[in-house]
């Protein structure tokens, strides 16, 4: 989902004294709970188990709103299927299903003509499920997530632990994202993910910068007194390594455990079904 713009009000003032990392991940932990938008609306059918209403305003017009579900497709797809009737793929296409007509399109024009609604917004009304299959040739714990732990997992020689993460974590590849406000640009939201990878690499990327820095403070401080003392055969060498380790430090991210944390927060902003439910049109025309 891509990003959408909201004013940010007063939270936008209150937010500036908290680190980014930190507001995200609270607003995150937070947005649990059913948002007040999706609990205000009134839906034609029940929102998915174990789900939350995807964050973010609505486009303005739209009258529905999409639910995202921590369970399975084919669990999603039997719970409507118990209480609308079966599950039917109309687009024929590899991921979606649609429930049969909740609403008809000449119920919708009834129910707008009766509250003075915009009839030209009448359609058959229908719960529609998705989810993102593994696409053609995809690698088992490929993605962004789990590739960037793979060569740790090499190095570090973890390559039975790894296994059990893919079989966790392999789903991330193929999941949906909870929005969350962009801690760069006040008013506007981005997907979880995104966040999430990008803070990640920020924080190994520093942490690396950081020993160097303090590595070549105490390495040049020897390269003066080789030269002094004349040495100068020496004092090539040690630049030489030196170099090496930079380039070697810098290019390589190794902690472990720092990734797990990243998977974990991921695995908690991270739904496997994208369910679109319509708001009741006897509500249309207030909005």
């Amino acid at each position: 989902m891509s990003s959408s713009s909201q004013p940010a009000g007063r939270s936008k003032h209150r937010r500036a004294s908290i680190a980014p990392e930190l507001w995200v991940l609270g607003w995150l932990a937070a947005s649990a709970a059913i948002s007040p938008l999706a609990a205000a609306a009134t839906y034609i059918a029940p929102p998915p188990p174990e789900s939350q209403a995807l964050e973010g305003p609505p486009a303005p017009g739209d009258h529905y709103r999409v639910f995202l579900s921590k369970r399975p497709a084919e669990e999603v797809a039997a719970f409507y299927a118990a209480r609308l009737g079966a599950m039917t793929n109309l687009t024929h296409t590899a991921n979606e299903l649609q429930s049969p007509v909740i609403l008809s399109y000449q119920q919708v024009v009834n129910i707008l003509l009766a509250d003075h609604g915009d009839v030209t917004l009448a359609d058959d009304l229908r719960v529609i499920v998705r989810w993102k299959p593994p696409a053609n040739g995809q690698r088992e714990c490929a993605g962004e997530f789990l590739g960037d732990l793979y060569p740790i997992a090499q190095e570090q020689h973890r390559q039975a632990e790894f296994h059990d993460l893919c079989e966790r974590y392999g789903y991330l590849q193929n999941a949906y994202f909870q929005r969350v406000p962009d801690p760069q640009h006040p008013g506007h939201w981005i997907d979880a993910d995104k966040w999430l990878l990008a803070a990640a690499h920020q924080r190994q990327n520093r942490q690396p910068a950081q020993a160097l820095g303090a590595a070549s403070a105490e390495t040049a401080q020897r390269l003066t007194q080789l030269a002094l003392s004349g040495h100068t055969a020496e004092a090539n060498a040690l630049a030489a390594q030196f170099r090496q380790q930079a380039t070697q430090t810098t290019g390589t991210v190794t902690d472990w455990n720092a990734w797990l944390d990243v998977l974990k927060r991921a695995d908690a902003a991270a739904y496997r079904t994208w369910v679109l439910i319509p708001t009741h049109p006897g509500g249309w025309a207030r909005r």
